[in-house]
């Protein structure tokens, strides 16, 4: 896809997709508790879409097959409920999930009970699953390679013999997503107990019926922030998001503020504004706890020609590619001096060269390794280049399924 030069000016609308990460959980808390949650603004990301394939597949129970993809936290969720669900069960995926970590999980799941057999390596899907009940009890996890893995397992818990108990390592990642799990399961009437590199779930004897509006996708809200640090005369308007929120990436209000991007709450949204102040660099973001953030935000940082490091980025070369190597080989390719290590990445002051052959007319493609968030952060870079050209935009689908329509018709208010 070739993307016109963005000269956006004023006042604009754009709508954000629910956020998959909540509806996700809704639908599997949703699944275990019988249907009583009425479930509003639901995600028709890809990977949400996927998860409800899934879960009707096993509602009829016609089926054993279930196929992932490459969507990790279905892989992850789907683990664990088939685990509890009885019935003979096989799980597959892509050739990528297929390298993406599983032992942790799957070991955990074993560890109470769990009948999983890995059909081509030790650790990693495909697997067979034999379903039963599972003894719960306490169970210990690392942390430091997937939160998915603790909230594929507290989601499952209602459905235990004995309440769970998981005890974290010193260096859990993303924990602000185990929190959101940890919410959803407390609005269904479960006792979660949250301790300190502990957390304990006492099922209810019963759910309620109630209804649960997902709230607007705080990770998507980062390619907006980008476009309006790239366009000082641009204030967008973001509804359905609001704080305090489940979401750890609404952390995006502040890290977005040190490269001169403000966010003004109203009733339903937020409003988006360049301060046109100078950018204080050097910067350093801290971002175990928020993975997703780290393309927009670092392209972002190269565009403007700022000095920023990114620390804690362990978990980065096990998403949907390996983010680390990619985001850094795309910006080089732009560029962009940085320096990569095994879990942080060094963005020096550059200026970015969409060109290098100097011909205006002739693109620059981007590879977006079948990356949704690569794809919708590189992007952005319209706003300041002519000629950039997006590889295999459709995976924005993945989490955005309307990114680059938004893009193109952002609305005028």
């Amino acid at each position: 896809m070739m993307l016109p030069r963005f000269n956006i000016a004023g006042m604009h609308k754009w709508d954000l997709p629910a956020s998959k990460s909540l509806s996700n959980r809704w639908l599997v808390a949703n699944f275990l508790c019988g249907g009583k949650i009425e479930l509003k603004n639901v995600s028709t990301a890809e990977d949400t879409v996927l998860m409800i394939n899934l879960l009707q597949q096993l509602k009829e129970g016609q089926n054993h097959i279930f196929q992932c993809f490459n969507a990790g936290t279905v892989a992850r969720f789907m683990t664990a409920l088939l685990s509890v669900t009885p019935g003979s069960h096989v799980l597959t995926c892509s050739q990528r999930m297929k390298e993406r970590p599983m032992t942790e999980l799957i070991d955990a799941l074993r560890s109470m009970g769990a009948k999983i057999r890995c059909l081509e390596s030790g650790g990693h899907l495909p697997v067979a699953i034999d379903g039963r009940r599972l003894r719960g009890g306490e169970v210990l996890l690392s942390g430091n390679t997937s939160s998915q893995f603790a909230s594929a397992l507290l989601l499952v818990a209602p459905k235990m013999i004995n309440p769970l108990t998981l005890k974290f390592g010193q260096n859990s990642v993303s924990y602000p997503y185990i929190s959101m799990t940890c919410e959803v399961l407390r609005t269904c009437g479960h006792d979660v107990l949250q301790q300190p590199l502990q957390i304990s779930v006492m099922p209810a004897t019963d759910v309620h019926t109630f209804s649960v509006v997902v709230e607007n996708d705080w990770s998507s809200a980062a390619y907006a922030y980008n476009l309006v640090a790239f366009s000082p005369n641009l204030s967008l308007v973001l509804p359905g998001l609001k704080l305090p929120s489940w979401q750890g990436d609404s952390v995006a209000t502040s890290w977005y503020h040190a490269i001169g991007v403000e966010t003004q709450f109203q009733n339903n949204g937020i409003v988006l504004t360049n301060n046109g102040l100078p950018k204080k660099s050097p910067l350093v973001f801290h971002c175990s706890d928020n993975p997703d953030l780290v393309p927009p935000l670092a392209v972002a940082c190269a565009g403007l020609g700022l000095d920023a490091e990114f620390v804690g980025l362990q978990t980065l070369r096990y998403k949907e590619s390996d983010r680390l190597t990619a985001l850094a080989t795309e910006l080089q390719r732009l560029g962009c001096q940085c320096v990569v290590n095994s879990d942080s990445l060094h963005i020096l002051p550059s200026q970015l060269l969409i060109n290098q052959s100097g011909n205006e007319k002739q693109p620059h493609t981007i590879n977006t390794y079948g990356d949704h968030r690569l794809a919708m952060s590189f992007a952005t870079l319209a706003c300041i280049f002519d000629g950039l050209q997006i590889d295999n935009p459709d995976v924005a689908a993945k989490s955005f399924p309307n990114f680059f329509w938004q893009m193109l018709k952002i609305k005028q208010l």
